[in-house]
């Protein structure tokens, strides 16, 4: 049975619907409702009509049309106070399998109950057609998912199709199911559509997830691109596997480029199990950053968490973070892996320039696998070049972790250039992995170059290692530094450093660089000491 206030089922030619009122209606016991239209199999114009309705439908409901096969538009239409629940339920389409425009609308008031995928306006989209939405408000909305295997999100729940928001507002939204958001809960991987995000706005939003939840998209399979989009006060909770600022988890492969530029989270609290970031949980696609800020963020997972990235787990993508700042942050992992300023932990080629983390705080209470990092920049990196980044204002507590200003453990090729971190302190507590704590780097396994940087104003304390420019090099290591200088360092550990706590390598050169005023150029400094709270002689000098 279909059924909607206006029109059953409406397979005419193309119809419009204009200054229609539907109050304090109600529809139950059917398959398909709507609050104008049950079943659209034939294009619609919307315009100027405002919906209260309470339905309860046994497969697909909206308030506006439960099912569409042709192309929809909606325009300045609004539906408010209203009480929805089905298989599919959406705010204003159960099930699209067309495409659908949004222009000049907005929802206020609204509660979504369903037993399968939910969404502001969109439940699920089943084809690879256009979703466009523009100048659209979401306030108020509570959507609850009852099985908690599937999606919702304050605007789409499911997205197969190729999404374009623009110049939208939501806020003061409330969803519970598997992969939410407050944009879309799952944007599927279709003949390579993507998500297409401008200049949106997002205020107090609360998400509790079972799987994965970002503010803009949960869970991405394909690629998506989001410009001057601006978020605040939002909280996630209870993810088993990934949160985000703006995207859970990302799992398209390395043909894909996901870019977020001139873009923003603020006063939020972002938590999960595993994989959390200010921007991006998890990914295995090419990413770019520019020009984005988080601000007054508190980050808190197990495994893997930082300012923008919590994890990257691609060799073949690239990620590219430029422009941008992490500032008055608490970034907190409560057990093993790696923690960062920027990114937790990466297996990708990295390149970060022109980078600002400040007045941030980095806690990693506890690692007992080895292997792990935290750092202002990165905490675990295999190949990155890092240029112009400053790191100021930061505390590091760690146990158990390759601690340091800007990369904790260095496994391959790492480049630092005209980089430096200042008054900030880093504490490392290892008494299993013997992993130490430094300036620049806590621990090297391959190739270092660092040129031009500075290490100023900072207190290092270890149980094991400190070097002002770098905690412990292994066997593997070949290190390089250049033009770079140490100023007023305080280190107190079992081994000090002016450049390493502890060297394992052959390969090992310091030109031109300086520390607390004397200079020492073509030579190895590490026997050339300086007033440090400990001193010894070998490795420790």
């Amino acid at each position: 049975m279909k059924i909607g206030t206006l029109i059953g089922q409406h397979q005419s030619n193309e119809t419009d619907i204009q200054n229609i009122s539907v109050l304090n209606s109600t529809i139950s016991n059917s398959n398909i409702s709507g609050g104008l239209v049950g079943l659209s199999q034939n294009s619609i114009k919307i315009y100027s009509c405002i919906i209260t309705i309470n339905i309860s439908s046994k497969q697909n409901c909206g308030g506006i049309i439960g099912e569409s096969y042709i192309f929809v538009k909606i325009q300045n239409c609004k539906v408010i106070d209203s009480i929805l629940s089905s298989y599919y339920t959406g705010g204003y389409i159960g099930q699209l399998n067309s495409s659908v425009q949004f222009l000049k609308c907005s929802q206020t008031s609204l509660t979504i109950q369903s037993t399968c995928n939910a969404g502001g306006l969109i439940a699920i989209t089943t084809s690879n057609d256009s979703i466009q939405i523009d100048c659209t408000h979401i306030e108020k909305i509570y959507i609850e998912v009852i099985l908690t295997q599937y999606s919702a999100a304050g605007l789409i729940g499911v997205s197969s199709a190729y999404v374009f928001v623009n110049n939208t507002k939501v806020q003061n939204v409330t969803i519970s199911s598997l992969n939410t958001a407050a944009l879309i809960g799952y944007q599927m991987q279709n003949y390579k559509q993507e998500a297409n995000l401008n200049q949106i706005t997002i205020v107090n939003i609360n998400l509790y997830t079972h799987f994965s939840s970002g503010i803009c998209i949960g869970l991405l399979e394909t690629q998506m691109s989001a410009r001057h989009i601006n978020i605040s006060i939002t909280n996630q909770n209870q993810s088993v596997r990934s949160s985000a600022g703006f995207v859970g988890k990302i799992t398209s492969n390395s043909q894909y480029v996901s870019s977020f530029v001139n873009s923003s989270i603020r006063e939020s609290v972002i938590q999960s199990q595993s994989y959390v970031g200010g921007i991006i949980g998890e990914t295995m696609s090419n990413i770019h950053i520019d020009n984005c800020l988080t601000n007054q963020l508190v980050i808190i997972s197990d495994i893997n968490c930082a300012g923008f990235i919590g994890s990257s787990q691609s060799s073949l993508s690239n990620i590219n973070i430029t422009q941008s700042i992490v500032l008055n942050s608490s970034i907190l992992s409560n057990s093993d892996y790696s923690v960062g300023g920027i990114i937790g932990i990466t297996i990708s080629n990295v390149s970060v320039t022109n980078i600002s983390v400040k007045y941030v705080n980095i806690t990693a209470q506890f690692a007992n696998i080895g292997g792990a990092g935290a750092a202002g920049i990165i905490g675990k990196a295999d190949i990155a070049i890092i240029i112009n980044c400053s790191v100021e204002y930061i505390i590091i507590n760690s146990v158990n972790q390759a601690s340091a200003g800007l990369v904790g453990l260095s496994q391959l090729n790492l480049t630092i250039i005209n980089s430096s971190i200042k008054n900030s302190v880093i504490n490392n507590n290892d008494s299993i992995h013997n992993y130490s704590t430094g300036g620049i780097i806590g621990v090297s396994n391959n190739t270092v170059l660092i040129d031009n940087c500075m290490i100023s104003d900072c207190i290092m304390n270890s149980i094991t290692f400190s070097g002002s420019f770098i905690g412990m090099q292994l066997k593997n290591s070949s290190i390089q530094i250049l033009n770079s200088q140490i100023q007023t360092i305080q280190m107190k550990c079992t081994r000090c450093g002016i450049v390493s706590g502890n060297i394992q390598l052959e390969s090992y050169t310091v030109k031109n660089s300086s520390s607390s005023g004397q200079n020492y150029i073509n030579g190895n400094i590490m026997n050339n000491c300086v007033s440090f709270d400990v001193l010894t002689n070998m490795n420790g000098c």
